[in-house]
């Protein structure tokens, strides 16, 4: 009898761990990137009253006579299923589609989430808004706009007032087509924008001139056809596409305007142009591209499906900082959970292996978007009633106990 009473008294006792789990999991139902848990429960150790006896000529087989000692909450296992997307329009808000975690860094060392809700910190480094600990990420080479294959995990910083330099133009890919039925003497104009040294948008015009069948010269200058900083020959094949280019690079100086006082001059400017076409049809070229610009301040920063992790300038410029790291471990539920949305690395985990999202069975990052608790609300319910039943009945179960004591004791 005695036994009985320990017995509902630990199945009251597991019951009531059981249901903090759940109404844990009910009270994070809003929480970022949370994860629901479950109670595991498994039963204690049996008294045996009778071993088992094996089968003899005369008799048959017997197993042992044992009396459960009851039930204990032996574990929790974490449902690591995907949250729900909710978008945001936030920049640096990001979830991870897939497997995997957030890489973070503090005084703690290091620590990962599912939580993306990120924010810069006064000093422009990046940061977990729950916790405040620092985002880590793969740093990229200002010089080179790439991440060097030695990189390691560093923390992200962006500096308040960030700004990029100018650029001057060096090339510009001119395209479009060439009216080859107007014949000779038929001419055509356009122009492009292009940068001096200095950052300042100077403007020149292209003329071209068809001077015989399938050859057209053409000219760049600087406000009027007499202000001319350079020129060349295009000649086109029987297809229409170009067969041979002469001459493409302007020379802008200051002295013919076409860069302002102060800034590097002469200013060579190579054309690009075989992407020109001369077909039947109207004259119509264009500038495609160039690879000047202005001077320009830091805008914003937001984050790609890679997790690159770039700057965007006021002059319309970006710059890669850094790619973000995902970590995978080979068992993610041994992880342990701590307060503010974070998950510290335990001996059952295996190592933290850093990956390029999207790569290595991780998933991929989506910006302006969060991940929802994947909390079903009414399963968790239902669990709960469950376990109030049992703890209900264990309950019962002692007051039955003392009843019997109680006629025992009358006896």
């Amino acid at each position: 009898m005695s036994n009985l009473i320990s017995t509902a008294i630990g199945a009251m006792d597991a019951t009531s761990l059981g249901i903090d789990v759940l109404g844990n999991n009910i009270a994070n139902l809003n929480t970022v990137g949370y994860k629901s848990v479950n109670p595991e429960f498994s039963t204690l150790f049996s008294q045996t009253l009778q071993e088992a006896q094996a089968p003899t000529a005369l008799a048959g087989g017997t197993g042992p006579m044992q009396i459960g000692a009851g039930v204990q909450l032996s574990g929790t296992s974490t449902n690591w299923s995907q949250g729900q997307m909710q978008a945001t329009g936030n920049n640096l808000d990001l979830a991870i589609q897939g497997n995997g975690f957030f890489m973070l860094n503090g005084p703690g060392g290091p620590a990962y989430s599912r939580d993306g809700s990120l924010t810069l910190d006064a000093t422009g480094m990046l940061t977990q808004q729950a916790s405040g600990l620092a985002v880590q990420g793969l740093v990229a080479d200002p010089a080179t706009d790439t991440i060097p294959g030695s990189a390691v995990p560093a923390n992200i910083v962006i500096p308040p007032g960030l700004s990029l330099n100018a650029k001057e133009s060096t090339q510009a890919t001119i395209a479009g087509n060439l009216n080859a039925a107007t014949g000779v003497g038929n001419s055509t104009q356009m122009q492009y924008q292009y940068y001096d040294s200095l950052g300042v948008a100077q403007t020149m015009t292209i003329q071209f001139n068809q001077t015989a069948p399938d050859t057209w010269s053409y000219s760049g200058f600087i406000g009027n056809s007499a202000n001319t900083v350079g020129g060349g020959t295009i000649v086109f094949n029987n297809a229409g596409a170009v067969s041979s280019i002469t001459g493409n690079t302007m020379n802008v100086t200051t002295a013919s305007t076409g860069v302002s006082t102060g800034a590097a001059s002469p200013q060579p400017i190579v054309l690009t142009l075989s992407g020109l076409t001369q077909y039947s049809a109207t004259s119509q070229v264009q500038a495609t591209d160039q690879d000047g610009f202005a001077a320009g301040s830091l805008d914003s920063v937001n984050v790609d499906g890679g997790g690159n992790v770039k700057a965007v300038f006021s002059n319309g410029q970006s710059r890669l900082v850094a790619q973000l790291a995902v970590v995978n471990f080979a068992n993610p539920s041994a992880l342990s959970a701590q307060s503010k949305n974070v998950y510290k690395q335990t001996a059952d985990t295996g190592s933290a292996e850093v990956v390029q999202p999207g790569t290595a069975g991780a998933g991929t990052i989506q910006s302006q978007a969060l991940e929802e608790s994947n909390v079903d609300l009414a399963s968790q319910l239902t669990a709960m009633i469950v376990l109030q039943r049992s703890y209900q009945a264990a309950a019962k179960t002692v007051s039955t106990a003392d009843q019997m004591l109680q006629d025992a004791i009358q006896l």
